[in-house]
């Protein structure tokens, strides 16, 4: 998975960095403000601080960027953690993250139309070690925490450094990710013999396509779509319950169970039932 060689000249430098910056007086030290959540039509970027999550497995690739300490990562069958100041993990990988208690960004966005090039699904892909100009992103995340409102030169600044990482969006889609787009413009709730049933194929081979062009299970990508459906609306669910039922979950015990595992962590360490979080659109 990753050479361990080059990961100890990785971690000497991420250490080096931040000790750097903290005695520049350069790092900014989010004190009290409260977390983040930028919600596109195809993307969410989660800014905030974080414990130490569970093993999970996201339904998309996400992209992590260390914004106080060094992030802590176990990936796939590596027993050992490895410290990062950004990684890309590929949809479908099992990893532990630990930011150590510090804030971090948490950036996701549709596995059916990726908003960048580097979100693109690709079974069989490894971890990326370090985005690229992850520097230049940090920078225009860590301004955005002192911010009390999402600008229009905040918007472009992120953007642009977003593409700079990231890449621009795909020109390109696989049949499922297209057949996802058109079902789910139309659903709101992703449904195995429904969408069968739109893609004139039977729901055992629609399972299979899914794996092998996505890197996913059914179960596992319908969790995800209904997480995700659900960013845009978080200002009018407060309590876990009412999340839950809007998500489709018998009761709140199921949705909790199922969110720490999709992502970690629980719903309320995550802060987005929180009534001081950050709800910004973000267009594009």
């Amino acid at each position: 998975m990753l050479e361990s060689g080059s990961s100890a000249g990785i971690e000497s430098s991420i250490r080096k960095d931040f000790s750097h910056r903290e005695r520049a007086g350069t790092q900014i030290m989010p004190g009290n403000y409260p977390p983040i959540l930028l919600v596109g039509s195809n993307s969410q970027i989660f800014i905030g601080p974080l414990g130490r999550g569970r093993r999970h497995i996201h339904g998309a690739n996400v992209a992590l960027v260390a914004l106080e300490k060094p992030l802590m990562v176990k990936m796939g069958a590596n027993l050992h953690w490895t410290e990062y100041e950004s990684t890309l993990i590929p949809a479908g990988t099992a990893h532990e993250l630990d930011p150590q208690g510090g804030w971090c960004a948490v950036v996701y966005s549709d596995i059916y139309a990726p908003r960048w090039q580097a979100m693109q699904p690709c079974p069989g892909q490894l971890p990326l070690k370090c985005l690229t100009a992850y520097r230049k992103l940090r920078g225009s995340l860590q301004r955005l925490i002192q911010a009390q409102t999402f600008d229009v030169g905040l918007q472009k600044e992120l953007s642009n450094a977003l593409e700079k990482s990231l890449g621009t969006a795909p020109k390109t889609f696989n049949r499922m990710q297209q057949a996802l787009r058109g079902y789910l413009q139309d659903h709101s709730e992703l449904d195995l013999d429904a969408f069968a049933s739109h893609v004139n194929l039977s729901p055992s081979r629609v399972q299979h396509l899914l794996m092998r062009e996505l890197g996913l299970s059914y179960k596992r990508l319908q969790h995800w779509t209904r997480f995700q459906s659900a960013m845009g609306d978080l200002e009018n669910m407060r309590s876990l319950t009412e999340m839950a039922l809007e998500l489709g979950f018998s009761d709140s015990s199921h949705f909790s169970n199922t969110f720490r595992t999709t992502f970690g962590i629980s719903a309320r360490e995550a802060g987005i039932t929180g009534n001081d979080l950050r709800l910004w659109p973000f267009p594009g």
